[in-house]
């Protein structure tokens, strides 16, 4: 059951979708390239300071029990902040990935039950439940978009940073031992008063 009082979910930046049905029994490869406007709404959702190219190359094959094996690639040109000193760190990411998709449970389905006379075959190296189809379609764009932030690096360095000379330069853990004012010469001055 929704909310009709909730907020509509907002729209995926990037979305590109295929219908499950659509997908031939011997499998389909879609290709996609977000536009410009939709690399620079991308990179206000993941905080970068640009997203120059994203790409996808994707193979979707169905599977019994209603299944759809997605194997893709995704390919992107991006600029994101150092985390030491803020300057502008440019990647490459070239990443392959597997997704599974799979009907959404029923309403008389309990979450997480096996339903006798319903068989989903899952194979051993897929180790996520499926995600759900929606509406009977998947939107390739928007699982792009997923990989994106999950093969991106969480603290990107620029070539020259050197977390401990920016440490000390801000007067952190890294500072010269000689220096004074540090947290650990205020706990000395006490135990000298004493």
């Amino acid at each position: 059951m929704t909310d009709s009082n909730a907020p509509p979910a907002p729209s995926p930046e990037f979305s590109r979708p295929v219908t499950a049905e659509g997908v031939p029994a011997e499998g389909a490869q879609w290709e996609f390239t977000a536009a410009p406007e939709e690399c620079r709404a991308l990179a206000r959702r993941f905080e970068l300071l640009a997203l120059h190219r994203l790409s996808l190359r994707a193979r979707l094959r169905p599977l019994r029990g209603g299944l759809i094996r997605v194997e893709g690639q995704i390919s992107a040109a991006l600029v994101q902040s150092c985390v030491v000193t803020l300057e502008p760190v440019e990647s490459r990411i070239e990443e392959s990935f597997v997704a599974l998709y799979g009907p959404p449970p029923r309403e008389s389905e309990p979450a997480g039950r096996e339903v006798p006379g319903r068989e989903v075959v899952v194979a051993p190296e897929d180790e996520d439940p499926p995600e759900p189809i929606e509406d009977g379609v998947i939107d390739l764009g928007e699982l792009a978009a997923q990989q994106l932030a999950l093969a991106m690096d969480p603290y990107p360095r620029a070539a020259n940073a050197d977390l401990a000379s920016h440490a000390a330069a801000a007067g952190g853990p890294g500072r010269d031992r000689g220096a004074s004012g540090g947290p650990f010469d205020a706990l000395a001055a006490v135990k000298r008063r004493r």
